[in-house]
């Protein structure tokens, strides 16, 4: 094996090892079934790690790194021709904490790629023209976002409840930061943050682990590592000291609400037993939001969002009208139901029904190769790779008083934002008594 190459530490078989020469990290998961490699390299730049005037920074380098780079041109190669000839997928994503370029291939396609995320990882060629070029389809995704009632109230309602860690913008970027941002900064940002001792590549499949590692030292070994430490964001969002509301009025649609309490990051001993609270109320045909508000035909769904990220995250109940009107009186019904359940406790029946469909989702979300590419990726960038399987298990040892204990801390009033979105023709009475 390449003496560059250093095992650093295994988890359930999955195995981290790092090169020596410049610091990127390797991880290998096994899988015998099947014959094609999915191969990633994750990098821990995400919206985060962006700033005022240049929001979306991070969304629309990802674009501007598919134009190409030195050994790989653009005019003499394309990737999005070559992976219909050969038969490859592939792709990439941006979130708050991450971006992640992907290919899913048979094996003897893997110098190839290899050859081409380690070129563009430091000789990434985009310019000016490549900017512009790609203008229109960087803005036709801004405006899919705005165009959708859900998507625009999420946004808002984070926006409020975060206030002062980069988290308050969305992924995205605000539209006039994207319509202006230079090339030259996204070269700035380019050289600063992609660079191998800020990535990891992520390997799966049924391969032999010492001619894998020779090969990622091979295509990699030679990149040099960042000429300073990676910046970090130290920004944290203070305690919120009393309820927020923000109401999005446009035409369009039936009326929703978005309750927003800001819970902690995906490494915070609290987690787990926030997560199995989510599922508890509203997992499955019998979960709790929709057996009291849906299947009475008081709302049209009622559900909670959670996820992980590094740091902390609004945990949401979200509701979707039947009709226009009736924020008010649906708020209170709600926010009312919670108290309630928050005195009275849930009970072990349903954590135990709400831990078997986690536990079901979890196994069939890893039986696809994309999906356990992405989900190893969404892990690392909220703070190791290791939560991939840590957080199942911690969730699978969350107990009853766990789930209550953050239901009760977390789920309050002085931690609470209230989105609304009203469609124009809404009843200004009822918007007027605001819960």
């Amino acid at each position: 094996m390449d003496s560059r190459v250093e095992f650093v530490k295994e988890r359930n078989g999955a195995r981290e090892f790092r090169l020596t020469s410049n610091g990127l990290r390797v991880l290998l998961v096994p899988r015998t079934v099947g014959k094609v490699i999915a191969f990633m390299v994750h990098y821990n730049i995400g919206s985060r790690n962006e700033g005022a005037g240049y929001t979306g920074s991070t969304h629309f380098l990802e674009h501007l790194m598919f134009k190409g780079s030195k050994n790989f041109p653009k005019d003499k190669f394309g990737i999005d021709k070559m992976m219909a000839k050969i038969g490859a997928v592939a792709n990439a994503s941006t979130w708050y904490d991450y971006t992640n370029y992907w290919e899913i291939f048979t094996p003897e396609h893997l110098d190839l790629f290899m050859a081409i995320e380690a070129d563009r990882m430091r000789n990434a060629t985009f310019s000016d023209q490549d900017r512009q070029d790609e203008m229109a389809v960087v803005r036709n995704e801004l405006e899919m976002v705005e165009n959708d009632p859900d998507e625009v109230l999420e946004i808002a309602t984070v926006a409020t409840a975060i206030q002062q860690h980069p988290y308050h913008w969305d992924t995205g970027g605000y539209i006039t930061d994207v319509e202006n941002v230079s090339t030259e900064r996204f070269r700035e940002f380019y050289d600063t943050f992609y660079y191998p001792n800020n990535a990891l590549v992520i390997l799966i499949g049924n391969f032999e682990e010492s001619q894998m590692l020779n090969a990622v030292a091979k295509h990699f070994g030679n990149l040099e590592s960042s000429p300073r430490a990676m910046q970090e964001i130290y920004t944290q969002e203070p305690p919120q000291q009393g309820e927020r509301r923000v109401i999005v009025r446009r035409p369009g649609g039936n009326g929703i609400i978005k309750l927003a309490w800001m819970t902690p990051g995906a490494t915070h001993p609290d987690f787990a037993a926030v997560r199995m609270l989510s599922y508890a109320l509203s997992s499955g045909n019998r979960g709790l939001l929709k057996s009291k508000f849906v299947d009475t035909g008081r709302v049209a769904s009622a559900e909670t969002g959670h996820y992980a990220h590094k740091d902390p995250f609004p945990f949401f109940v979200e509701v979707n009208l039947l009709r226009q009107g009736g924020h008010a009186s649906v708020e209170r019904e709600m926010r009312k139901y919670l108290e309630t359940l928050q005195k009275d406790g849930l009970t072990e029946e349903i954590l135990e029904r709400a831990k078997v469909i986690l536990e079901a989702r979890e196994l069939y979300k890893r039986v696809n190769l994309r999906g356990v590419l992405n989900a190893f990726s969404s892990m690392e960038g909220a703070g190791g790779w290791e939560l991939y399987y840590t957080i199942p298990e911690e969730t699978h040892n969350v107990t009853l008083k766990d789930v209550m204990r953050v239901f009760r801390k977390y789920l309050v009033p002085d931690n609470l934002t209230v989105g609304w979105y009203v469609p124009t023709k809404a009843s200004s009475s009822d918007e007027a008594s605001n819960g």
